[in-house]
């Protein structure tokens, strides 16, 4: 029986291979693996939450999604509707999506759910990251600056805007809560946890005794404090 990839398949094996023999730690790679967050980024959101003392937790891209961070760029928030359509411009498989209007290709983007800074003592005070996107929003540029500034520009997948726990929807809009079976990755001052599923994700929060704005079936409930 003939042996057969996919086209995702090849690009993961390709870009983890590329990554081990362009000096990324093994540690790195195997959780970019895990995650479908870029190697290279791994290994800067892994060093600069260590630097600067922060906790940072995002949602993962969409499964198989790593073998194309850096290939193209991450899908920006104008890449979220068509032109004269109500109904969202979603990724497909493998978080890859074209664009309609455009037809410009982007991977699935790093969504943030919170960043919290710490002080070396396990206490963390969150940071409101706000609502605006990226280039309007001061502190997801200085994140940005922090993580991927300095870098070339393949490599990057930046935050398109604010994390999802500080989101406020405004009226007649819903929040994209969490569901059942999402997966995130935290990064706690140089240590990485990958967390799938929403059990996994709340015992997180709560381990760290961090907000955690959601009730048993994901729907957001509103912040504390």
């Amino acid at each position: 029986m003939a042996l057969t990839a996919s086209m995702a398949e090849i690009a993961v094996y390709n870009m983890l291979r590329n990554a081990r023999h362009g000096g990324i730690a093994p540690g790195d790679t195997a959780f970019a693996a895990q995650t479908d967050i870029g190697p290279w980024d791994v290994a800067s959101l892994r060093e600069g939450s260590a630097k600067f003392k922060l906790l940072l937790i995002m949602r993962c891209p969409k499964t198989r999604s790593v073998g194309f961070q850096g290939k193209f760029g991450p899908k920006r928030m104008e890449h979220a509707y068509q032109k004269g359509s109500s109904a969202p411009v979603k990724t497909g498989e493998s978080g890859i999506g074209v664009h309609p209007d455009t037809g410009e290709m982007f991977v699935s983007d790093y969504d943030l759910m919170g960043v919290w800074k710490g002080g070396g003592s396990g206490v963390y005070m969150r940071i409101d990251t706000g609502m605006e996107p990226a280039g309007n929003n001061p502190v997801v540029d200085e994140l940005n600056k922090i993580f991927f500034g300095g870098r070339p520009d393949e490599l990057q997948a930046p935050f398109q805007h604010g994390g999802q726990d500080d989101l406020i929807p405004p009226p007649g809009k819903s929040h994209p809560n969490l569901k059942i079976d999402e997966r995130c990755a935290a990064f706690r001052e140089g240590e990485m946890k990958y967390l799938p599923g929403i059990d996994r994700i709340r015992a997180y929060y709560y381990k760290w005794d961090l907000n955690f704005p959601y009730d048993h079936s994901g729907k957001f409930i509103g912040r504390r404090g």
